[in-house]
């Protein structure tokens, strides 16, 4: 039995798309030094913002209460529990007129190796940069934006 011609024709058609960089949120987990909870979307299928930034409209917060939601639903065991603020996290934006840049906190320099993974797995140009806010801080987040 063969590839069906319907699955042949959806994956010539995105051939060209496999190579093209992601916008996104992830998390970065220093005891297995791996990404996880990483949500990728292709940038051209979203809006810019006012200051000409585009990203996924997945929230970090909405994002973990789903999935330890889901994990309790099937009784299984997630590392989407406690505060989504106290692990390392980040997103991937992409500006019009100047590329793709990443924001994360000051954990990142504790953990530059993070970067080889987030530029790997957004597929991301090597010179891209990353750009540390208060607000990714281990910690940190919007007013009110902590699970405790």
């Amino acid at each position: 039995m063969g590839t069906p011609p319907d699955m042949i024709d959806y994956m010539s058609a995105n051939l060209d798309k496999q190579d093209l960089p992601y916008v996104g949120i992830f998390w970065y987990d220093p005891k297995k030094d791996e990404l996880f909870g990483v949500v990728r979307e292709e940038p051209d299928e979203l809006m810019y913002n006012a200051e000409g930034n585009r990203t996924t409209k997945v929230l970090h917060k909405g994002f973990w209460q789903k999935q330890y939601h889901k994990a309790q639903s099937l009784g299984r065991a997630t590392r989407f529990v406690g505060d989504f603020t106290q692990m390392p996290r980040g997103r991937v934006w992409q500006n019009k007129d100047k590329g793709f840049f990443v924001t994360v906190g000051e954990w990142i320099k504790k953990y530059p190796q993070a970067k080889d993974f987030v530029i790997i797995e957004f597929n991301l140009p090597n010179e891209t940069e990353f750009k540390v806010y208060e607000h990714w801080n281990i910690g940190s987040g919007w007013d009110g934006d902590t699970l405790r």
